[in-house]
Formats: structure tokens, C-alpha cells, sequence
């Protein structure tokens, strides 16, 4: 299975829809699952996938985009940063690692 698309079904498992590009919403309520404001994903192919909250400013999320080629997964310092001049407090939902026969792949939500 393509890397992005097991990522995009598991997503949808947890609740989260993608609604255009790289942005997300809760599309269904899932016990124990929130929407985080910042979903990143490395696929097994090593590409970095990475998704915001619809409800964040369009200047936000502009700011973290231009920073995530930046990165080292999972390495997320500087995004951390800009959050925090922006006044967003931080709770770490949960670090995953999603495995199955052909894939693994590592997500960070906050």
C-alpha cells in the first residue's frame, strides 16, 4: 500500500478528515482521540508529511510551513518556538508508531 495513503486511512480511523491540502478537521468524534493543532508524519519513504488544524490562523500555519523543510524529524524545536511566541500552550498528545507488514511510519501530534 502507498505510504501517504496508509497514513491518510489511519488518520481517518482517529477521527481526523483531510479538508484541503495540508489541512485537517475532526470529522468524526473518536473516544480518547483529539484533533491536535499539528500533525507530522514521516513516511517509511522518508518524506515528511504535515497537517494543521483548519481553526489556526492562515499566518500561523504560513509560519510553521516555511519552517518544516527546516526539521529533523523528530527534532521539532523550532516549530515549538514559533507556538510559543504566538501564545499557544502545548500539551504532547501522543508520539505513535504505526507498523504494519509493508509500512512504518512515525507521527507527532500537538
Amino acid at each position: 500500500m502507498n505510504p501517504l495513503t496508509y497514513l491518510h486511512l489511519q488518520m481517518r480511523l482517529e477521527g481526523k478528515e483531510i479538508v484541503k491540502g495540508c489541512l485537517m478537521r475532526q470529522a468524526d468524534v473518536v473516544p480518547g482521540e483529539e484533533l491536535p493543532l499539528v500533525l507530522i508524519a514521516q513516511l517509511v519513504i522518508a518524506e515528511l508529511m504535515v497537517y494543521y488544524d483548519e481553526a489556526i490562523s492562515s499566518a500561523l500555519q504560513k509560519e510553521l510551513a516555511a519552517n518544516t523543510d527546516d526539521i529533523e524529524f523528530p527534532r521539532i524545536d523550532s516549530l515549538l518556538h514559533i507556538l510559543e511566541r504566538h501564545h499557544v500552550g502545548l500539551r504532547w498528545d501522543i508520539t505513535k508508531h504505526i507498523s504494519s507488514l509493508r509500512c512504518h511510519q512515525k507521527m507527532l501530534m500537538f
